[in-house]
């Protein structure tokens, strides 16, 4: 009983709490709070709301555009599918209205059919980024985009925003373009540009102007070809540059002489380009013109020309010449003489060469006095017309220099011949000298003094023989002005000639025979020889009389080692004059060795042979062995003289033996030599 008074207690208590809080309840706030996603409105707006506790509220979700309602989220209650949904609120919630972006569909078809594919065709959501890419069959390329036959886009792949369903057509094509270009517009043409079927086999001809060298085909950076015609396979579209270059041509210029002159314009052209060289001829030369090998291309010295290729210039310039004309007087010469073509700028050298007895007098160039050079050693005067640039007459005159030369014959002594010499000369002359034709023998009077162009010698003393004498005239400067030659008259001396001519020798008694010749004057009736410095040795004949002032014997000289022998002249019993006279022998030999050959087991030696005697006709070598003689043995002897021999012998030989011997092969003369 007490248990259920309990229960009954409590079910009253509960009963009259609910009843507590419904009044209660009914008078509280609820909030409902409304959200979205995606885009799209809401009734209630989006945002919080208040009710009373049990208020009725009905949902409302309306998309945006492109957008699809897909449900209510309903916090406590689930989700719903109903945009339209009504709720009792009992409690704060939150409600969610869920929008979803529109799908749509995107399609794509070839043309045409066997052109290709395209891939990427399927359903997008709105505002997805589609992407449609045409894949080109072998053979065709991609051309567009279309859709409803308009044209929509060339690019590949085809990238949109999906915002509706879409239909694209991929349009393919089988022909390809080719172009052709040329790079510089003006360096030539090229042929064979056009649309073709690919697989077609077509050439293209680049044609260079005239002043352009093709370079090839290029596609863009790429060479290509470098045949003008290029022949090849269209397989795609091609943009193809044919490539010209300027030819540049090189100009040299260069003179001919090099000192001729100067030349200018030598350089590297364009083709095409005018170019301008320049010759400009030095001081002494013409301009002839500018040539090209042989051929004469212009006369002007400044030639213009358009550059077409390679070209050697040469400008040839031709030296000026001029002429000088010489003349000499009587009594002398000049060198050169006549005219004389002279280059311009060169010297011309003049000698001026007086006769015998004469001396240059004056010289004269374009009739103005110049000054000669003379010269110690010659009578020749020299000028030097120097830096010639003008056509010039040179003309030089002589004058007598020796008047009177007497040279009178006062007597002959041991000294030799005197004389008394009176000589007239030019007042040029200030000294003279005396000596002999041809020989160094110097006279006990070798000079003498002109005072007023006289010069007078008392006891001037020549040797017995001497027939000639050359006089010299000089003036203050030392220079020869003239010389002669005069004849001196001995004809009265006792005795003026004699000759010892060597014959033949003889080995025992050891003498030489010798042809004497002599000339002595008509008052010596007896002429004797002897030996000097050997009294007691006496020639054979010692003694000879002149038959008409003439004596020719033959003299056996037993003194074989005399190089000298004493002719005196005599006038009965008083001695007139003394001299001596050389013994020349027949032949005078000398040897000196050159080599040994051991294997050979000979010896080289060089003989040298003097040859003195008119009778000697061939020289010949022996030996006690084998000997050989390189110019011939025995050797025939042209005249008198010195002569060599290259000799051979067995080395162990010591002596060879030289002979001299006469046309009738007889020896006259025989020496036997030592060898070194």
């Amino acid at each position: 009983m007490a248990k259920r008074s309990r229960v009954l207690l409590i079910l009253v208590l509960f009963v009259g709490l609910a009843f507590l809080l419904t009044g209660c309840l009914k008078k509280i706030d609820l909030n409902l709070t409304i959200a979205i996603q995606g885009l799209g409105e809401t009734d209630p707006a989006v945002g919080m709301h208040t009710y009373k506790y049990g208020a009725s509220v009905t949902l409302t979700a309306t998309p945006a555009e492109n957008y699809d309602f897909k449900e209510w989220e309903i916090e406590g209650l689930g989700s719903f599918s109903e945009n339209v949904k009504e709720i009792v609120l009992k409690d704060s919630i939150s409600a969610t209205a869920v929008f979803v972006k529109k799908s749509f569909d995107i399609e794509a078809s070839v043309d045409p059919e066997n052109g290709g594919t395209v891939t990427g065709a399927r359903s997008y959501v709105f505002g997805d980024t589609a992407s449609l890419t045409a894949v080109a069959a072998e053979g065709f390329k991609f051309v567009e985009w279309t859709e409803n036959e308009l044209f929509i886009s060339s690019d590949n792949p085809l990238e949109f925003v999906v915002n509706a369903n879409r239909a694209f057509v991929a349009h393919f094509d089988n022909e390809y373009m080719v172009t052709v270009d040329v790079i510089p517009e003006e360096g030539g043409m090229a042929s064979g540009g056009g649309k073709y079927v690919f697989g077609s086999e077509i050439t293209v001809v680049a044609t260079p102007a005239e002043c352009y060298d093709f370079d090839g085909w290029f596609v863009g950076e790429e060479l290509v070809s470098e045949a003008a015609e290029y022949t090849f396979t269209v397989s795609k579209d091609v943009d193809l540059v044919a490539k010209f270059t300027l030819k540049t041509f090189e100009v040299t210029v260069t003179a001919e002489p090099k000192e001729g002159g100067e030349v200018m314009g030598a350089d590297t052209y364009d083709c095409g380009e005018e170019a301008t060289v320049v010759a400009t001829p030095a001081e002494c030369y013409d301009f002839d013109g500018w040539f090209v090998g042989e051929e004469l291309v212009s006369e002007a010295v400044e030639y213009t020309f358009i550059v077409s290729k390679d070209v050697d210039l040469v400008a040839v310039f031709t030296i000026k010449t001029y002429v000088v004309t010489s003349t000499a007087g009587e009594n002398g010469a000049v060198d050169p003489e006549g005219e004389t073509v002279v280059d311009c700028g060169d010297d011309l050298l003049f000698t001026f060469t007086p006769e015998e007895g004469y001396g240059v007098d004056q010289v004269t160039v374009d009739n103005a006095l110049v000054d000669v050079v003379g010269s110690p050693d010659t009578t020749d005067k020299t000028y030097n017309l120097e830096d010639i640039r003008d056509n010039h007459a040179i003309d030089a005159t002589f004058k007598q220099v020796f008047f009177v030369t007497e040279f009178d014959f006062q007597g002959q002594s041991p000294l030799g011949n005197r004389y008394d010499v009176h000589i007239e000369v030019d007042p040029e002359v200030t000294l003279l000298k005396f000596s002999y034709p041809g020989d160094d023998t110097e006279l006990p009077v070798a000079e003498a003094a002109v005072v007023g162009g006289v010069a007078n010698i008392f006891n001037f003393f020549t040797l017995d023989d001497a027939d000639f004498l050359l006089i010299k005239a000089f003036t203050a400067d030392g220079n020869l002005l003239a010389e002669i030659v005069v004849e001196l008259d001995y004809s009265e001396a006792f005795l003026k000639f004699a000759t010892f001519t060597p014959k033949k020798e003889w080995s025992l008694p050891s003498a030489v025979i010798y042809d004497v010749h002599i000339e002595v004057s008509d008052n010596v009736d007896k002429v004797e020889f002897a030996y000097p410095g050997n009294p007691e040795a006496e020639p054979i004949p010692a003694m000879a009389s002149p038959v008409g002032g003439v004596i020719d014997i033959e003299m056996n000289s037993v003194d074989f080692d005399a190089e000298e022998i004493t002719v005196m002249a005599y006038s009965g019993a008083e001695l007139l004059v003394s001299k001596n006279f050389d013994l020349l022998k027949a032949i005078e030999v000398t040897c000196e060795f050159v080599d040994d050959y051991p294997i050979l087991r000979i010896s080289e030696f060089k003989f040298t042979v003097v040859v003195n005697s008119p009778f000697c006709a061939s020289v010949e070598f022996a030996a006690d062995g084998d000997i050989q003689v390189i110019e011939e043995n025995p050797f025939a002897v042209p005249d008198l003289g010195a002569y060599e021999f290259r000799v051979f012998v067995d080395s162990a030989l010591n002596r060879v033996d030289v002979m001299a011997k006469d046309g009738a092969d007889d020896k006259i003369a025989e020496r036997n030599i030592d060898l070194p």
